[in-house]
């Protein structure tokens, strides 16, 4: 989902009177495999919205994160 979908959405769930629940996950303090770990925690908390990023970007197993996060979600 890119950024004007999210806006999009967003302001539907407010004119709608609704609320979501989201994750903001920074790459450069969690592991591959912790993140399969939070992404079965998300499923199960029903999280909306799941945002990967951080200020620094140190790390640079970003995609790799986001593989071991989509191999766990739905």
């Amino acid at each position: 989902m890119g950024f004007y979908a999210v806006r999009s959405s967003f302001k539907q769930l407010k004119a709608d009177k609704q609320h979501a629940f989201a994750m903001l996950i920074d790459p450069d303090s969690i592991t591959p495999k912790q993140m399969s770990y939070l992404a079965e925690r998300c499923e199960e908390a029903h999280v909306d919205y799941v945002f990967l990023g951080g200020s620094l970007m140190l790390s640079m197993h970003l995609e790799v994160c986001i593989e071991a996060f989509k191999k766990v979600s739905k």
